[in-house]
């Protein structure tokens, strides 16, 4: 079984955390290809290394705070990127459960939901949302096209109209450091 590190932006964090995520795709470039069913990622997010009297009151220690969930600024120190998080600091990793290629747009609306796009519930049934002007009005691939393309539509061959070939990973989250969870699974 191989462990390694994924960095999602703060508003898959938090859909992660919400119970909204149980899917991501990929570039089939993605360091990420050769994982396999029963591998565990875990996740590096935003997050900060501060000295807080309200969090712990000796004040030579340092505690560690997430932007995502405890959405803090009042800590005095800088947001450090997820890429700079620490395998120690992690507290959340994925079991996978299914991993395949597959061209971007044979995504259905299913999965689309399943990959954590936002989502609010209205008289006229649930709309997702646009993810270039922050409104609530698309059907669930509509929504994923314009979120894959905030990511990915800058660069040549990796934008929704390119259809690129992507690892679609499917994973069960656990709330869990990575290496206590594989300590509670004797690995």
């Amino acid at each position: 079984m191989k462990n390694r590190p994924v960095i999602f932006s703060g508003a898959m964090v938090e859909e992660l955390w919400a119970g909204n995520k149980t899917v991501t795709r990929r570039l089939a470039t993605s360091p990420l290809k050769t994982i396999e069913v029963g591998d565990v990622l875990w996740v590096r997010e935003c997050f900060a290394r501060v000295k807080c009297w309200a969090l712990n009151p000796d004040p030579d220690v340092e505690t560690m705070v997430y932007r995502v969930r405890d959405n803090r600024t009042d800590y005095g120190g800088p947001w450090k990127p997820s890429i700079h998080m620490p395998r120690s600091a992690n507290r959340m990793c994925l079991k996978v459960t299914k991993v395949r290629f597959e061209p971007l747009q044979a995504i259905t609306s299913q999965e689309c939901v399943a990959e954590g796009i936002a989502r609010k519930n209205t008289t006229d049934g649930t709309l997702y949302k646009n993810y270039n002007n922050g409104n609530f009005e698309l059907l669930p691939k509509d929504s994923f096209y314009t979120l894959w393309d905030s990511l990915h539509g800058k660069k040549e061959g990796e934008a929704w109209d390119d259809n690129p070939e992507v690892l679609a990973i499917t994973f069960t989250p656990v709330r869990q450091n990575v290496d206590e969870y594989l300590a509670s699974i004797g690995d």
